[in-house]
C-alpha cells in the first residue's frame, strides 16, 4: 500500500539527472518485501542511490536532515507522517488521495499534489522540486504555516468550541 515499488521506478528516471541525491525509504516490513524492492532498484539501475533505513523511531530528527518528503502511498488515512514531514521543514510531494493529503497541504503553496498513482506526473513534480531550490523554500515555509493549523492548542480550541456548542443545545 505504501507505493515504494512505483517510487523506485520514478527514481529510476529522476536519479540520473541528480547524481548526488539519494532516495531513502523508511519503514519496517517483511524481508521478502525489501528483497522485492531491492530487485526493482536493480532493474532500474538505482541500487546505489536507494537506501532502506528500516524502522525509524527518531523520525522527526531524520526528517530535519532531509529536503524533500514523498508520500507515495496508494491509499492513506489522515497522513500523520505527511503532517510530521512538513512540520519538520521538508518540502512535500504527495499523491492526491481521496482523503488526507489535500486536507493537510495546498497544492503549490505548502506542497505538491500529484494525480493519484500518475507516475509520469510524480516524475515531473520531483524533477521540478529537486531542480528549483526557491520552490522548495517556498513550500517549506508554506508547509510550516500549514502545520500550525494542526498544533495541539488549535485542536484543543476547536474541541472546546464544539463542546460549548453541544452543551448549549
Amino acid at each position: 500500500g505504501k507505493g515504494f515499488d512505483n517510487l523506485i521506478r520514478v527514481w529510476g528516471t529522476v536519479s540520473p539527472k541528480f547524481p548526488d541525491w539519494k532516495l531513502q525509504i523508511a519503514g519496517n516490513g517483511k524481508e521478502e518485501n525489501f528483497e522485492f524492492l531491492r530487485n526493482i532498484a536493480k532493474d532500474n539501475d538505482v541500487e546505489h542511490s536507494v537506501e532502506f533505513l528500516g524502522f525509524q523511531c527518531q523520525l522527526d530528527q531524520l526528517l530535519q536532515q532531509k529536503s524533500i518528503f514523498v508520500l507515495s502511498s496508494r491509499y492513506e488515512g489522515f497522513g500523520m507522517v505527511l503532517l510530521e514531514a512538513i512540520s519538520q521543514g521538508c518540502a512535500a510531494v504527495s499523491y492526491d488521495l481521496i482523503a488526507g493529503p489535500n486536507e493537510i497541504i495546498t497544492h503549490n503553496k505548502s506542497g505538491l499534489l500529484v494525480e493519484n498513482q500518475n507516475i509520469k506526473e510524480m516524475e515531473k513534480a520531483l524533477i521540478l522540486l529537486m531542480s528549483d531550490e526557491q520552490l522548495r523554500t517556498k513550500l517549506v515555509e508554506g508547509g510550516l504555516k500549514e502545520a500550525e493549523r494542526f498544533s495541539v492548542d488549535k485542536i484543543m480550541d476547536k474541541w472546546e468550541a464544539l463542546f460549548k456548542r453541544a452543551i448549549k443545545k
